[in-house]
């Protein structure tokens, strides 16, 4: 951690065996999803690694996913998932690495667009999510989230006061770990958000948490189980808590379904969309987690057969969508390392490139 963030990455990508581009962007296609990851590659964006938080990012990628990987003779453990989580955060949040939420604060996923209906249909069938459906305002008088089942930790619901709360009311609002209270402020929030649940403190979070090792390592040990449903259900499951402090919420999930995919002696798995995993069913996400990682498994194969040196386009076959992107007259490098990115706007440019028109 005290040597320089080129070196902590030399070093890293040595462990992983990563030396060449191609070895690097299928290390990549984990860690970046395909809408940014083929339009890093096809306009030759230089560092593509780094698009997401910069080089220290990338670094804390490969130090927790190495991590993980040298760890695969372990059952899965609120320990391992700890340090999975410091290693994903010490270069950008140290005070929080390794750090799980306790009374949850006002906090939630906002959304870029309303839900289709079997999105809808995903969040309401998740036993840890509420959809609520925009406009959202805490106006007039402000909201209150609380437990969905009165005193019950977990999944919560808000709602909305009927008059100015009173100071014997806030004060009740703050002594209870399981309830907070957003004043009125002009927040806005369009098409909506989904809650995420509160567990009331740290022994709360952690008992969660061992009740979904507990889970995974008994229905591992279970003759016949499809691990690529194990695995995406896990995520599922850990996402949807959301109950880790800082960001990197998606990345440490991907790395714990990956953990558990090699273990089980498959592919990790490179998928298309990460935010499907709290928009889809849980079967449909299992296709999408196996189909994932068939793909990681052929673009490795490919890989050992045409050269570790081939090109990253050849190995993700960009090329069409390469001259399209030069035939509209696509910037080179679009990406500012470590800077917010458009989302919906790269998938739209994502999908007409692909698509050709």
């Amino acid at each position: 951690m005290n040597l320089p963030i080129e070196e902590q990455i030399r070093r890293l990508e040595e462990a992983h065996g990563i030396r060449t581009d191609a070895e690097r962007a299928l290390e990549i296609s984990l860690f970046m999803e395909d809408k940014f990851r083929n339009i890093a590659v096809v306009s030759r964006q230089t560092r593509p690694e780094a698009v997401f938080d910069g080089l220290k990012g990338w670094a804390s990628w490969l130090d927790a996913r190495l991590f993980a990987r040298r760890n695969l003779d372990r059952e899965m453990s609120v320990d391992l998932m700890q340090e999975i989580h410091r290693r994903l955060q010490i270069r950008h949040y140290p005070e929080m690495a390794g750090q799980m939420f306790g009374p949850r604060p006002w906090d939630y996923g906002s959304l870029s667009r309303p839900l289709y209906r079997s999105e809808l249909a995903a969040v309401e069938e998740n036993p840890l999510l509420t959809h609520v459906p925009g406009v959202f305002r805490s106006e007039p008088h402000g909201v209150v989230l609380q437990p969905k089942v009165e005193g019950q930790p977990g999944v919560r619901e808000a709602r909305w006061l009927d008059a100015p709360p009173t100071e014997m009311e806030l004060a009740a609002i703050r002594d209870d770990p399981l309830l907070v209270y957003r004043a009125p402020n002009g927040e806005v929030v369009e098409h909506g958000m989904i809650i995420y649940p509160n567990f009331g403190s740290v022994d709360g979070t952690r008992e969660f948490h061992e009740s979904l090792c507990d889970w995974y390592n008994n229905a591992r040990r279970q003759p016949g189980h499809d691990p690529y449903q194990l695995a995406a259900e896990f995520q599922q499951q850990f996402i949807s808590a959301h109950a880790w402090q800082g960001d990197f919420h998606g990345r440490h999930s991907r790395i714990l379904m990956n953990f558990g995919l090699e273990q089980a002696g498959k592919s990790p798995s490179a998928i298309v969309e990460f935010d499907n995993d709290l928009l889809t069913s849980p079967s449909r996400w299992a296709d999408e987690v196996k189909a994932g990682s068939d793909r990681y498994h052929q673009w490795q194969d490919k890989l050992e057969r045409s050269g570790r040196d081939v090109d990253p386009v050849d190995l993700f076959d960009l090329g069409p969508m390469m001259q399209r992107y030069q035939q509209m007259g696509g910037e080179p490098s679009p990406f500012i390392p470590g800077e917010w990115h458009d989302g919906d706007k790269y998938q739209q440019l994502h999908a007409q490139l692909r698509s050709g028109t």
